[in-house]
């Protein structure tokens, strides 16, 4: 290249008439920022530019930087792009990418933007006498019928077990493992079915 030998124009030359073009990207003279890539340029061509900084997938170059673009700032993802990680995820912004934190209750599919509910129900969560329903990011345990929720348990319901029970003939009593009642007779009282006793017979 014919051009006056200054290397503040990037260019270098002890002859005053042939110029060679610095390469400022091998030589490390470059102000490129540390992720960037370094290309080299031809000044009388390229617009004056000795070379150029290419920043990587997921960072800008940053507007202040200079006219060769020399520091890369990272793109905020999360900013960017709301709702990128969907309703069940909080986005956490990373350099160069972001990363999708599903919310209690989902757990991150095969697409890093997809957070899906899980079924607690599968691990059987739920004590005796209940059924499981799995919810969007949680799930309830139910009472089967006859049963009452006490202190986190189903216990069970005197009310449901007894009401069929023959007041006169019986008293109803909680089992001695506690999982149900039943119309118990009375004294000199025997059954006639799981409901009713009658009065005992002497001869």
């Amino acid at each position: 290249s014919c051009a006056p030998c200054v290397e503040d124009m990037g260019y270098r030359g002890s002859t005053g008439v042939t110029c060679q073009n610095i390469n400022e990207c091998a030589e490390g003279t470059h102000e490129c920022d540390p992720m960037a890539k370094c290309i080299d340029r031809e000044p009388l061509i390229d617009d004056n530019k000795k070379y150029i900084c290419q920043c990587p997938k997921g960072m800008t170059a940053d507007p202040a930087g200079g006219t060769n673009c020399r520091k890369c700032i990272n793109n905020n993802e999360c900013c960017e792009q709301p709702g990128i990680c969907g309703e069940n995820a909080k986005c956490i912004d990373t350099i160069g990418s972001y990363n999708c934190l599903c919310s209690e209750g989902f757990n991150k599919g095969s697409n890093n933007n997809n957070c899906t509910d899980v079924d607690e129900c599968v691990k059987n969560p739920c004590g005796r006498f209940t059924t499981c329903n799995n919810t969007i990011g949680s799930y309830e345990c139910i009472c089967v019928d006859g049963y009452k929720m006490v202190n986190g348990e189903c216990k069970p319901d005197e009310k449901v077990f007894c009401e069929h029970c023959d007041n006169a003939t019986t008293t109803c009593k909680l089992s001695q493992n506690g999982d149900s009642y039943s119309c118990a007779c009375k004294e000199n009282h025997h059954p006639v079915d799981k409901r009713s006793c009658k009065p005992n017979t002497f001869c």
